[in-house]
């Protein structure tokens, strides 16, 4: 799926931050609720915690559908796509890097939020 300014259907937003910790994990978590989002920002740093936060409060979560959230990349470059898929495990996500024509002076983290359809 495309990424933009808003999480919608069929739609990720990115929020990334420099210069801040972070590692990549493929299993998605879903953002029901606040413990949820305080479970899945828990040791995040301070400024891209508040800025997924500020995301997440913002998105309009339609009926029928989950909001997941997941750290996709750290690096030189942000996400421009985001795949996701159901499997036995849990929403599996990656995000496809274009190709870094920058040189990388401090890693970029960016976290993908997105939606679920509940009955896919």
């Amino acid at each position: 799926m495309p990424v933009g300014d808003t999480v919608e259907p069929g739609q990720a937003l990115i929020v990334s931050a420099s210069n801040v910790d972070g590692e990549t994990s493929h299993l998605a978590s879903a953002l029901v609720d606040a413990k949820a989002v305080d479970s899945f920002l828990a040791g995040t740093d301070a400024r891209l915690a508040a800025d997924v936060r500020a995301a997440v409060k913002d998105v309009q979560v339609p009926d029928g559908n989950t909001l997941f959230g997941s750290v996709v990349a750290v690096g030189c470059e942000s996400p421009t796509t985001v795949v996701w898929e159901k499997t036995f495990e849990g929403v599996q996500v990656t995000a496809p890097m274009p190709k870094s024509t920058v040189q990388c002076l401090v890693p970029v983290t960016s976290v993908a939020l997105f939606l679920v359809e509940d009955s896919v």
